[in-house]
């Protein structure tokens, strides 16, 4: 009886494998598929040979359709045309090879494993990429409507090479029939020659510039030649920026500056398109800018340095007709402290203007952050819903330095008195993209209920520049529902039998929910392995969503997070309860890299009824 079992499995295992031979003859020979086998110790090893055989299959069958994309790419200069195009289908493997079948033939000692795909799946593949790539240059089109230029040009540009991976890229036209192939780059050059920059002024080494696009103050990224080294980033918003010359090179007035519009960096959180930017090369649009500084006559020489520029700076009162200002004057005298103190360098004038925490928010501004003043400020005072009396329209820049490496940027910074006129805090701007979405779409609410969120948003916002992890575990309901969103590469998974199917390589969002004490353990472990973090927000969407107990908002808001080890971009969803308008709390907080495919961005019907 054992003897016609082990006969009849035997049995069962040939025909097993004649039928499996059969299939992958079938497959090798029919025509309709891109395959590729490999061996090694190991069934990684092995599954790792085998997609390196399969994409040189398919670049070696589309090598030809590249040929435009990469004229000048040469056997003596850095890759060959055959390898880019190698390189180029290899992008696809982290991102949209999600139809390779995965067969496991043998396994250790001697993994055998084979990888195919039907060829009829590679036009899938180009397809969701040109989904891509046209909502980017969507993304694109809105963005410089509202003058966000840096957002514009970075869109466009990663449109423009996602187009540039395609096998056809000449037959993608947008939904006015224009093919993109043409107009990207057209567009990308004639936003970049609007572009202007000026010279502002200097103090010392630090020297101010103005840009401006179609004669509007822009905001706009770039990189300048501090007098030593290249490379060097800066960002200009609300037309407003500085450069920070190493010692004695701003002397000769002469500054070079490129602006950014290929923002690799932001690309270290998309896999995808990290691969596309490191693979397909670069192409030269301009935006390289010498300035020179401009003399003034009746000096005889470079303008004078703000340092020399003391003397009262009139503080004004806005008008409201809810909140009214009482003694305007030992307010407008205490602005006044700060300034000059900001001014002359000589901080320790005004720290009697003061609380604890508002000390220590300035000393991290101007010591850790190199802050200083930008420009002529117009300091406006008025009262707030909660009450304090706030100062708006001062800006500062910044500059931070680590591993050598410089960033530069410019930002509102607005100050808090409390109730015993000593200033409390200091914040910075949402930036002026993001106020306007705010301010503009919710006329319906009243000045205070609007100023009531855009207090909380810069709070917020400079709580993780500054890294105050008190603060943010302060406006944390301790029963917050924290959720963050990871792309994460899709990996074989164990099939049936010995015929081992998988999706392989798709990046997909994968969700992870913390408690608010998790979340306060990886962030501060986040601010100490980083001298500095910015935010930026852009485009919002806010609703009011009164409920029984009070006010409750949902805050859905682009944001782009650089530091000086990582940068991303994505999207932030807040539900904030603020029916104490002193300590409002985060009951959600969720961040995802993109819109999820099935659901897109979390928002108050995922959680609030």
């Amino acid at each position: 009886m054992k003897r016609m079992m082990f006969l009849l499995t035997a049995g069962l295992l040939l025909m097993a494998s004649a039928v499996m031979a059969e299939d992958w003859n079938h497959i090798t020979a029919s025509g309709l598929y891109y395959y590729g086998e490999g061996t090694g110790e190991t069934e990684a090893e092995a599954g790792s040979v085998a997609l390196d055989n399969l994409l040189q299959m398919i670049s070696v069958n589309v090598t030809s359709d590249f040929s435009s994309i990469y004229d000048g790419v040469s056997e003596n200069g850095q890759l060959s045309h055959k390898e880019s195009v190698r390189q180029c289908v290899q992008t696809y493997s982290t991102s949209a090879l999600t139809n390779v079948q995965t067969w496991v033939v043998s396994k250790a000692p001697q993994a055998v494993v084979r990888k195919y795909m039907k060829r009829a799946e590679l036009e899938k593949m180009y397809e969701e990429r040109i989904g891509r790539l046209k909502d980017m240059a969507a993304q694109a089109d809105a963005a410089l409507g509202r003058g966000n230029v840096d957002v514009a040009l970075q869109y466009y540009y990663w449109a423009y090479t996602l187009l540039r991976s395609l096998q056809f890229p000449n037959r993608v036209k947008d939904g006015q029939g224009r093919v993109l192939i043409n107009t990207l780059p057209q567009t990308i050059a004639s936003i970049l020659k609007d572009i202007k920059v000026e010279f502002a002024g200097r103090e010392g080494d630090d020297v101010d510039l103005f840009f401006t696009y179609q004669g509007k103050p822009a905001t706009v990224d770039f990189t300048y030649n501090d007098g030593r080294k290249d490379g060097c980033d800066g960002k200009a918003d609300g037309g407003k920026a500085y450069i920070e010359m190493a010692q004695g090179y701003a002397a000769d007035g002469v500054y070079h500056v490129n602006i950014e519009y290929e923002y690799k960096n932001w690309a270290r959180g998309d896999a995808e398109m990290q691969s596309v930017l490191s693979v397909i090369p670069r192409r030269a649009f301009g935006g390289e800018f010498v300035v020179r500084a401009k003399e003034d006559r009746k000096q005889g020489g470079v303008r004078q340095d703000r340092a020399q520029q003391h003397g009262q700076v009139a503080v004004k009162s806005a008008p409201s007709n809810e909140h009214e200002l009482t003694e305007p004057n030992v307010y407008a005298e205490k602005v006044n402290m700060v300034l000059d103190a900001l001014k002359t360098r000589q901080y320790e004038r005004a720290m009697g203007c003061f609380t604890d925490r508002g000390r220590d928010n300035f000393t991290r501004l101007v010591r850790q952050r190199n802050g200083r003043l930008v420009g002529t400020p117009s300091p406006k005072l008025y009262t707030a819903p909660s009450g304090c009396v706030m100062v708006r329209g001062i800006q500062m820049s910044f500059s931070v330095t680590e591993r050598g490496h410089k960033t530069t940027l410019v930002d509102d910074v607005v100050l808090t008195f409390d109730k015993n006129k000593q200033i409390c805090n200091l914040t910075f701007g949402i930036g002026s993209i993001a106020e306007g979405d705010l301010l503009n779409k919710n006329v319906s609410w009243g000045e205070d209920t609007r100023q009531l969120v855009l207090d909380f948003l810069e709070n917020y916002k400079t709580a993780y520049c500054l890294k105050d992890s008190s603060y943010i575990e302060s406006i944390f309901d301790d029963n917050a529902t924290i959720i963050v969103g990871n792309v994460a590469k899709r990996t074989t998974r164990p099939g049936i039998a010995e015929n081992q199917l998988s999706d392989l390589g798709r990046d997909i969002i994968t969700y992870k929910k913390y408690t608010k004490a998790e979340y306060l353990k990886n962030l501060r472990r986040t601010f100490d392995r980083n001298q500095f973090i910015n935010i930026k927000f852009t485009n919002n969407d806010v609703q009011l969503l009164e409920n029984e107990q009070g006010q409750v908002f949902s805050i859905q808001i682009g944001q782009e997070y650089s530091s000086s080890t990582y940068a991303d971009q994505g999207y932030l969803f807040l539900m904030v309860d603020m029916t104490n308008k002193a300590e409002p709390l985060i009951k959600i907080r969720t961040w995802q890299p993109k819109p999820d495919p099935e659901f897109g961005l979390y928002g108050p019907g995922h959680f609030y009824k």
